[in-house]
């Protein structure tokens, strides 16, 4: 969280620190669902039982269901990495510290992962020898400078904004990557040898259980469900009136 918390901080500072662009289009703003007041003004005319029902529909809905699949898709690479990678086989492959780190950074920049499929994964190359820093440095510049993101910031805000966004989180992710290996060192924290115990022991029934249910509730977040808002409010808005222009 800290880390992630300055990469953005200077990322912004360094954005505000640009001059003003001319742009075709006017940058992306969050849009609303239709409603005359917005979906924030909406749930603000609920009261707190109502509040609290809405927000445990949409996290066992809408949420789980724009995470659920990243997750599973980071789990099965995790596995896979976990099978077929031998232990420690990435620690010379990928030499030294700093070059461990521009090879993750480089890795990251252009893969399209969401952060929830990234963390099982840098879980996964942690213990197979790659270093915390550098997995911090996936986690970190992995989700933020996919190629998705890197057109919509070019293309909504020029192609010195894309540098400037692509060099601030670049350098924050290295050095603090850097900084977590020498925060690892000075604290003689061996992360490697605490999850190689919790993965000797096994799963316990709480965790087999949650497990379980964690992917019943995937599961479900995928079916076809009826809802009960409004039109133009997250239900099936009728088809509006043609117009005739003779």
């Amino acid at each position: 969280p800290v880390a992630a918390f300055v990469t953005a901080t200077v990322t912004g500072l360094a954005f505000n620190r640009l001059p003003d662009e001319q742009q075709e289009a006017s940058p992306p703003v969050a849009a609303g669902c239709g409603c005359p007041d917005g979906p924030q003004a909406l749930s603000d005319r609920l009261p707190l039982p109502g509040r609290i029902r809405e927000g445990l529909v949409y996290a066992f809905s809408d949420l789980l269901k724009d995470i659920g699949g990243w997750l599973l898709l980071g789990v099965f690479i995790a596995g896979l990495i976990g099978y077929f990678v031998p232990d420690e086989y990435l620690a010379g492959f990928f030499g030294g510290e700093i070059s461990s780190l521009l090879i993750m950074l480089v890795v990251g920049i252009p893969l399209y992962i969401c952060a929830s499929a990234s963390t099982p994964v840098a879980a996964a190359l942690i213990l197979k020898g790659v270093s915390p820093g550098a997995a911090l440095v996936f986690l970190l510049a992995g989700p933020a400078t996919n190629a998705a993101t890197i057109t919509i910031v070019s293309r909504f805000w020029g192609r010195r904004a894309t540098v400037t966004y692509l060099a601030s989180i670049s350098a924050c992710s290295l050095l603090i990557g850097w900084l977590t290996n020498r925060l690892y060192e000075f604290a003689g924290w061996d992360i490697r040898q605490s999850v190689r115990l919790l993965t000797e022991q096994g799963p316990s029934p709480v965790e087999s259980v949650s497990a379980a249910v964690l992917l019943l509730l995937i599961a479900l977040s995928f079916l076809p469900r009826s809802s009960g808002s409004p039109a133009g409010c997250g239900g099936d808005s009728p088809e509006p009136p043609r117009r005739d222009n003779t």
